[in-house]
């Protein structure tokens, strides 16, 4: 029976009301809508349709004993466009065919379809809607036709036993989740019309082993790749300029990835725990490599970082135990928390000459690390930077002015620690051993740290020479600093055991000493540059 809801509509506003408003009562801007567009259901054999005036919709099928389906072109005389929730759950279907006719397969439309093997979409297919497919789990053969434009989010989630997928050429959107849990699929072959990757396209493909992507890609989006784990290897095109957090996050056999030119951004644990990356190259032009970026890449050896680079989030390289090497870019200022805890093998560090701050636990058990140069723009270096670094000695450069707790311990081979600024803050006990040798200035915080935690303490001799260099750039003038000192010859452990105040070694302290003291110091001030220990000694 055919009905016409806009007339029904007004008929029951006339019985309300007692009657209905004329076209000339109405408002000129006022749009009056149909609830429904008009439609007669036809049900022609297992199959029961919306009729349009010029169009008809699928929303139903009830056979429970047709395993192949060809669903008809057209219904009531006009052509099949649209197939809604017809299939939705059906356990009988085991292969479909969708005619031509057909502009759009709905949301939901095959969904969980468990026993449906081969799917053959038409000609005519423009959009694939969500969830379309999702949960077909024994599906193993599918043909796309050639007009598909849009496939939406979660289309084919689940199709657990899918193994090939190659998109024609027509597609420009993949959405959401399009194929998460495809865990049988192998390889996939992308269209060049797709420019975003959306969040989770491939999460949880663990058999997916080569993808082919887009040339004019330009997004990776979050979790596109996530628990990948038979994925070999990656090239990322030049257009792509973002790389989303855990875009590659387990991918557990990637052993090659190449990160395009327009890269700018390295997301959040974007590669963590890709335990078989060796063959890492990081394009030119990236500024941003995030927090966890690359953490517990067990098998990458050697990294240079892009000279752009400014951002090195925390622990973007913890866990890389077999990291050996580490040239850093001088545009970074700031070395984040834990960036290389647990880097097990690293022996070279060469670090950004514009660092200003070295963040706590940065090099947290670097067990092979015996030696690092701090360059003289660093001015903080937070807590347990060192612990359990296999460190000698370790120059503290003038420009730092505060260091925090623990950023020794554990670092048995440490024998030496010289201090450069004689006003450095040391906030907490450094955490090394006793028998730690610290050089600084006289009077210096580093000799009141020394005496206060009984380690032995060497007078670094002369005074930090300052000379001012100014270049014209941008009409702003540039200083440069430089230190000149010399460490005292007198061995820490014979100072150790002298009196405080006995200067001239007699186990006594009376005038002698001091007047020893005060004539040292008057030859210092007309140019000799001798130790007071080699001064006293010759008196």
């Amino acid at each position: 029976m055919k009905i016409n809801k806009f007339i029904a509509a007004a008929m029951a506003l006339a019985i309300v009301g007692g009657s209905v408003p004329f076209i000339s009562d109405i408002a000129p801007d006022t749009v009056i809508t149909a609830s429904a567009a008009d439609y007669e259901e036809v049900t022609e054999g297992d199959f029961t349709f919306r009729v349009y005036s010029d169009h008809a919709e699928l929303t139903k099928y009830t056979s429970t004993s047709v395993k192949d389906v060809t669903i008809p072109e057209t219904a009531g005389g006009q052509p099949v466009t649209f197939i809604g929730e017809a299939f939705y759950g059906n356990k009988y279907a085991t292969a479909v065919v969708i005619p031509d006719s057909v502009k759009e397969i709905g949301n939901y439309a095959f969904s969980g379809c468990s026993n449906l093997t081969e799917v053959t979409i038409g000609n005519g297919v423009e959009k694939i809607g969500n969830n379309a497919f999702a949960g077909c789990g024994n599906m193993v053969d599918l043909t796309f036709g050639n007009s598909i434009a849009s496939i939406d989010n979660s289309a084919f989630s689940n199709c657990s036993s899918l193994t090939e997928v190659t998109l024609p050429q027509s597609v420009t959107v993949l959405g959401s989740s399009a194929f998460i849990g495809c865990s049988s699929l192998v390889s996939f072959e992308m269209s060049d019309g797709i420019k975003i990757l959306n969040n989770n396209t491939f999460g949880g493909c663990t058999s997916l082993r080569s993808v082919k992507l887009s040339n004019n890609l330009v997004t990776l989006a979050n979790e596109v790749f996530y628990n990948c784990s038979s994925l070999k290897s990656i090239d990322i095109p030049d257009g792509v300029t973002e790389i989303g957090t855990y875009a590659f996050f387990n991918c557990s056999n990637l052993g090659k990835a190449v990160i395009g030119k327009g890269v700018t951004s390295i997301g959040t644990s974007a590669f963590s725990g890709c335990s078989k990356l060796s063959d890492l190259k990081i394009g030119e032009n990236v500024i941003s490599i995030e927090n966890n970026a690359f953490n517990s890449c067990s098998s990458l050896t050697e990294v240079t970082i892009p000279e752009k680079v400014e951002i090195i989030g925390s622990k973007a390289f913890g866990g890389c135990s077999a990291l050996t090497t580490f040239i850093m870019s001088d545009a970074v200022t700031t070395l984040n928390n834990n960036v290389f805890g647990g880097c097990v093998s690293l022996t070279k560090v060469t670090l950004s000459n514009k660092l200003k701050t070295i963040s706590n636990e940065a090099f947290y058990n670097c067990s092979k690390l015996e030696s690092i140069t701090i360059p003289d723009t660093v001015s903080v270096i937070g807590s347990y930077v060192f612990f359990g670094t296999a460190l000698k000695s370790l120059d503290i450069p003038k420009s730092v002015k505060t260091i925090d707790a623990s950023v020794l311990s554990s670092c048995r081979s440490l024998t030496e620690l010289k201090v450069y600024n004689p006003n450095m803050v040391f906030k907490s006990n450094l955490g090394m051993d006793k028998t730690v040798t610290i050089f600084g200035y006289a009077d210096s915080t580093a000799q009141e740290y020394a005496e206060e935690h009984g380690n032995p303490f060497v007078v670094l001799t002369g005074k930090p020479v300052t000379t001012t260099i100014t270049t014209q750039k941008n009409n702003t003038p540039s200083t440069t600093t430089t230190t000149k000192t010399t460490a005292a010859t007198t061995s820490a452990n014979a100072q150790k055991e002298k009196l405080f105040g006995d200067i001239n070694g007699d186990n006594i302290i009376d005038g002698r000493d001091a007047t020893i003291l005060l004539t040292y110091y008057a030859k210092t001030s007309t140019g000799y540059n001798g130790t007071l220990e080699q001064f006293a000694a010759g008196q």
